[in-house]
């Protein structure tokens, strides 16, 4: 716009959306306002950087000729880094609230039957009980 250079596809859509207020896409009003941007900042922080990598590995990929998506990261061996590690906890904390989310693993069986492995151990069950007992 003239000498003004903006980056950040946010900024630069309430900036657009500024040009034309009528249109009511970044509205004036404090707690509407409020609600568009909770809702822009959620999809920046957390669910985009999630879709992005999915999308990423699962289709893009491929279109870009940098493979398939690696099926083989378990393959033969029942951990990770190949014996027990923080690589298997730090990953597993990700998966900790999958059954309440409703997030499935039925097809993705090899890591299933890793997080299965480690959720058996008796130390993660008595690391993550009392956070599994308030949701309870």
């Amino acid at each position: 716009d003239g000498n003004f250079v903006l980056w950040e596809s946010r900024a630069i859509c309430a900036y657009l959306a500024g040009i034309r207020p009528e249109a009511g896409l970044y509205p004036d009003g404090l707690k509407t306002r409020a609600l568009v941007d909770q809702w822009a900042w959620w999809q920046a922080i957390h669910l985009g950087p999630a879709m992005q990598k999915l999308s990423f590995e699962l289709f893009l990929k491929e279109k870009f000729g940098m493979g398939d998506p690696d099926p083989t990261v378990l393959d033969g061996k029942d951990w990770i880094a190949g014996t027990l590690s923080l690589a298997d906890f730090y990953l597993a904390t990700t998966f900790m609230y999958r059954d309440q989310a409703g997030i499935s693993l039925d097809e993705f069986p090899r890591i299933a039957g890793w997080i299965g492995r480690l959720e058996a151990r008796d130390s993660w069950q008595k690391a993550v009980a009392p956070l599994l007992a308030l949701f309870a």
